[in-house]
């Protein structure tokens, strides 16, 4: 389920992924994103993508790379 803006930009969704992983993803017009559940972060360090579980909160920069600016549990 996903609720578009005017221009067509994701603002709210509702998924599970194929794996049945679910999650609830809100997003401003300036780019900022919060997930609520199971989503895939990249440590920045590494380069390795980590997919967190169903039980997590997630909020995202308006950058181009994405970053995590706040998530729990860490």
């Amino acid at each position: 389920i996903v609720l578009e803006g005017a221009q067509g930009a994701l603002r709210a969704g509702m998924s599970v992924d194929a794996s049945g992983e679910p999650s609830i993803t809100l997003a401003d017009p300036r780019g900022f994103q919060t997930n609520l559940g199971s989503t895939q972060t990249l440590n920045g360090t590494t380069g390795e993508t980590q997919q967190t579980s169903a039980a997590s909160i997630v909020m995202f920069g308006n950058d181009k790379k994405h970053h995590v600016i706040w998530e729990a549990p860490q």
